[in-house]
């Protein structure tokens, strides 16, 4: 008796959850990341404030959770991530989340949490040093463009960043 009720607490508490993440995304296919406020995200979930705070403790880990939850549903090939780690994010975004959130490709608080769930998704995805070997590699392709003025777009450069990586050489600038 006891075991089924706490089924049914989980089973509730996966519902709830599941209309915050319904809610929030409907809000970031409208508004920028930066401008939804726990308040926006309860009200597009029909549940009081409070209810969202149950489940997380603020918007970055309710952006972090719903990234992650929407990766897991697009496995991201291991193999393919070491040869062409730039070329796999681009498609990965491309099937799970492009369409659905063109208002956040400014903001950049939504980048840095994107950021930081393709880098989950790649340790999770990878065994031991390869993982941080991947995110080695696209880190210094990152650092390559900062401090030589280039334009890092993975959506648009990924075949260039990807040459880059696997021939060991970048372009003079």
């Amino acid at each position: 008796m006891m075991e089924g009720g706490l089924n049914v607490a989980k089973q509730q508490q996966d519902s709830i959850k599941r209309r915050i993440f319904q809610g929030f995304e409907t809000l970031l296919t409208q508004i920028p990341f930066s401008k939804i406020t726990v308040q926006m995200i309860a009200d597009q979930a029909h549940i009081h404030r409070n209810t969202v705070y149950l489940h997380f403790t603020d918007k970055h880990d309710l952006l972090a959770q719903f990234l992650d939850h929407q990766l897991r549903t697009y496995q991201l090939n291991a193999s393919e991530l070491q040869r062409h780690p730039f070329q796999t994010i681009a498609q990965s975004y491309a099937a799970t989340m492009a369409q659905k959130f063109i208002k956040q490709v400014s903001d950049t608080e939504f980048i840095q949490g994107s950021t930081d769930a393709f880098c989950r998704a790649i340790i999770r995805t990878n065994d031991g040093v390869t993982a941080y070997q991947i995110l080695g590699k696209i880190s210094a392709v990152q650092i390559w463009a900062k401090y030589n003025q280039q334009p890092f777009d993975v959506f648009r450069d990924y075949q260039k960043f990807d040459h880059m990586i696997n021939g060991g050489q970048f372009p003079k600038t």
